[in-house]
Order: C-alpha cells, then structure tokens, then sequence
C-alpha cells in the first residue's frame, strides 16, 4: 500500500513508484462528492472514489483504470504523473478552461470514450510533451475553441 496524495501536493512530490493507497484497485472519479473516499473490505482490495482528476490520477497504480462516473470539470491541467494508466470516461464529458491534460514524458496511458472539451486561448485537449510515447486516445471527441487551440498536441 502507498501513500494518499491530494491535489495540493506539488506534482515533483509525487514519487513515480508510489502506488497509491488502494494498488489493486481501480479508481473512480466523482466530481459531485465533497472529498474522496475509500473503502477497504477484507479481501485486501478497495473502492476508492476521488472528486478531483488529478487526486485520481496521484493515487492510480500503473495498469489500472480511473472510470469517470458523471460530468467532469475542471480550470486547471491534469499532469498523468505515472505510466500504464487508463482514463475511461465512459462517454461522460471534462469540460476545461486551460489544457486539460498534460502527458509529460509518461508512457503507455490511454485516454478512452472521452468527450474533451476546452476553451480559452492555446487550450490543448491532450498535450503530449517530452518523450511521452505508447499513449493512446481511443474513442474520443475533442473540441476546442479559441485562438491557437489544439485537440491533440
């Protein structure tokens, strides 16, 4: 078991190897919940259900899943901070006012039926950046407005 990180933590003070405090879990995402939640049960595994993405994304173990359960907002970038995550928003929209995420030298992460919205000047659905490889965008829509917007970058 790893440690819990909130969204306030500094992206440099999540160490890559954490795996989280729920590692044999999936993760869910819930942006109508006052704050996170995880249940252990006795069979060693959890349920843990986060209200912010990039809260998801600190305490996702590499090879499992965040599913997004409702609508998503956000005004601030989600860094994917670990390798071999998959986002499954089934069919659920994020909706962004800046980038919504950034791959960042990340590798094997996939971004699955995922409605992107964005908006604002140089918005970016999906940036990624120095050396992100094997990343997948899988069923996705993206739409951006505003002046030197991209989908994907």
């Amino acid at each position: 078991m790893g440690n819990f990180y909130n969204a306030s933590v500094p992206i440099g003070q999540v160490p890559v190897a954490d795996c989280g405090p729920t590692p044999n879990s999936s993760v869910y995402l819930n942006q109508s919940m006052a704050s996170a939640t995880i249940v252990f049960s006795f069979s060693g595994t959890a349920n843990p259900v986060y209200n912010n993405l990039q809260e998801a994304y600190y305490n996702a173990a590499g090879n499992k899943t965040i599913f997004l359960i409702n609508y998503y907002n956000t005004t601030s970038t989600t860094e994917t901070v670990r390798n071999g995550v998959n986002l499954d928003c089934q069919g659920n929209l994020i909706n962004g006012t800046t980038t919504i995420f950034s791959v960042n030298g990340e590798k094997n992460n996939s971004f699955r039926n995922c409605p992107l919205f964005t908006t604002g000047t140089s918005s970016i659905g999906i940036d990624f950046v120095s050396g992100a490889i094997n990343n997948y965008v899988i069923n996705a829509t993206i739409n951006t407005s505003g002046s030197s917007a991209y989908g994907v970058r």
